[in-house]
């Protein structure tokens, strides 16, 4: 999932990077090492984010301009091959979706502590993906299958309960068959003894 989550701050800082660029092209600007060093920097930063986004018009551009850089061209040049990038990321980004998490669900899209707590992640690693899951769909809203991630969370605790009441394969059944033997296990616990024992 982490290719396909993008930054509205970075591609702006980005944008606002490349329209630096552009006007320090202009002709009646010398671009100097200040300038040079700036469009290093947006260049690289438009790689990075534009590979990450599999954007292959805009990698194929940029391609081109470090062709272009190597043969030391003219201001105008560049500054028109830069221009041409601009507008393919425009038309790129035009033709990708995006979706927006607001701040409260960010906390359960991309969590700083596992959502379940510690303690449930050290004791039952192999739920870790589905609480995981349960959580990206809960930020995304999508209650229905973020149901789904904490079923199938439940059915593996059911398991491991099942296991340790010694209920028979519980691993090889499903929570719903589990739960039907562990209340006849309880029911046929005797009552009295476990009422003198608490």
């Amino acid at each position: 999932m982490e290719i396909l989550e993008t930054s509205a701050e970075q591609w702006w800082r980005i944008a606002g990077m490349l329209g630096q660029v552009i006007v320090k092209l202009e002709p009646h600007y010398d671009i100097g090492v200040e300038g040079a060093g700036l469009i290093g920097e947006t260049l690289g930063e438009i790689q990075s984010e534009a590979s990450r986004l599999q954007l292959r018009a805009v990698i194929a551009q940029l391609n081109r301009i470090n062709k272009t850089i190597d043969e030391a061209p003219k201001q105008s040049v560049l500054r028109s091959i830069i221009i041409d990038l601009h507008q393919r990321m425009c038309d790129e980004l035009n033709d990708h979706f995006f979706l927006s998490i607001p701040a409260a669900g960010v906390a359960y899209y991309r969590p700083a502590e596992p959502l379940f707590g510690a303690a449930v992640e050290a004791k039952f690693p192999e739920m870790s993906e589905d609480i995981s899951e349960a959580g990206k769909c809960l930020a995304l809203n999508r209650a229905t299958a973020s149901v789904f991630h904490l079923m199938r969370i439940m059915e593996i605790a059911v398991q491991r309960f099942g296991d340790k009441i010694g209920v028979a394969l519980a691993t090889d059944k499903n929570w719903q068959n589990i739960l039907e033997e562990i209340n006849k296990a309880i029911k046929a616990l005797d009552q009295k003894s476990l009422k003198t024992k608490a």
